[in-house]
């Protein structure tokens, strides 16, 4: 079959933390009052897009790039849009060996590119600058462990990478696209 530019159907999720930009600004369609999460490319074991257009369309993105000779199990790569009307978690994702040896998967590092972001919008990525292994130690035990992660202000336009293993957070106010 000669390739064609396929469109694809976003695999979309409703956490508690999400905004009302996805759905109201974008378009997208869905009976949820809100959208913290479009996956607009995957072929995760739970999560494959399904092909809107053209001769594939109603197959899953993973059973197309198996006809072509691929595995799909070696597509690494998720993109997805995150609208967070509200502070996530701080999270810290396994390194490849750590994810393979634990997980049986694929370690997460992450890039993050700032589309909107209201004033005083900020992410967490990381540690102050010069905290030690000690004082970061010490904060956990006394409870203060926010006081430990470094807040970085953020403006539409901008972009950081998340290593595995950095802690992270994307705070309220802010969407962004993230390949991952």
């Amino acid at each position: 079959m000669k390739p064609y530019p396929i469109q694809l159907q976003p695999i979309l999720k409703h956490p508690i933390w999400g905004g009302t930009r996805l759905k109201n600004r974008w378009g997208l369609e869905t009976e949820a009052p809100t959208v913290g999460e479009s996956w607009v490319l995957t072929v995760r074991k739970q999560e494959k897009n399904v092909i809107r257009n053209g001769a594939w369309a109603g197959k899953t993105l993973d059973e197309v790039i198996e006809a072509y000779g691929a595995h799909a199990d070696s597509f690494p790569l998720l993109v997805k849009f995150l609208d967070a009307g509200s502070t996530l978690s701080v999270q810290v994702h396994p390194d490849d060996r750590y994810a393979a040896e634990v997980e049986h998967d694929r370690g997460k590092t992450e890039m993050w590119h700032i589309l909107e972001a209201e004033p005083g919008a900020e992410l967490i990525c990381g540690l102050k600058p010069g905290l030690t292994r000690a004082d970061f130690a010490e904060a956990v035990r006394e409870g203060k462990t926010e006081d430990a992660l470094a807040h970085i202000p953020v403006q539409p336009g901008e972009t950081y990478f998340i290593p595995a293993g950095m802690p992270h957070a994307i705070g309220g106010g802010i969407l962004l696209a993230e390949i991952q």
